[in-house]
């Protein structure tokens, strides 16, 4: 079974009993491929219930649709088996706008900014001095729902307290989201 909350799917399964059970490779399918996510240790051979679970976390990744998972139950011996496949429905795209603290923090030469966007939105990051003045346009152009981030080099400016805005504004013009960070970077 698969379950999702905001974050993450949880995944859980169960076994009756094992008999030369290695493992599983538990693959998860987005869009065309299959892909591996984990591999969970089986319980070799036991005739009790053994129960397993996987929390596939999500974080920082925008999806919206279909979800699907299945195991890859592998013996010692190489005997692959392959379970019924699970499908979850879900909505992993922000229901706000958000501006994140940059990381690494302080940083020397370069950092990221991450900022999330519930709607496709006109988006302006900008780095100001203690003073107040604009030392750089780090982002400026339209970028759709979802996470997102940016990398900044500041090379070419001295060590110290600065501070990043965002300002977006949803393509339809009825919602704004303006925020301010401090950063320092430290050379």
């Amino acid at each position: 079974a698969a379950t999702a909350n905001e974050k993450e799917i949880s995944i859980v399964w169960s076994t009756a009993t094992e008999l030369n059970n290695r493992g599983f490779d538990l693959e998860r399918k987005l869009d065309a491929d299959w892909q591996k996510v984990a591999f969970v240790e089986g319980k070799g051979t036991t005739t009790q219930q053994s129960d397993y679970s996987y929390s596939d976390k999500f974080s920082y990744a925008s999806f919206q649709g279909t979800v699907q998972y299945r195991l890859k139950q592998m013996d010692f011996n190489g005997t692959i088996t392959y379970s019924n496949v699970i499908s979850v429905e879900v909505d992993f795209t922000p229901k706000e706008y958000t501006l994140y603290q940059n990381y690494p923090n302080p940083f020397n030469p370069s950092t990221t900014i991450k900022f999330a966007l519930p709607f496709d939105s006109n988006v302006r990051i900008a780095v100001y001095n203690l003073l107040g003045e604009q030392v750089d346009v780090i982002f400026e152009q339209v970028k759709e729902v979802g996470y997102h981030n940016v990398s900044w080099n500041a090379s070419g400016l001295a060590s110290g307290v600065y501070f990043y805005t965002i300002e977006a504004k949803s393509l339809d013009g009825l919602k704004n989201f303006s925020s301010v960070k401090k950063m320092m970077l430290v050379k």
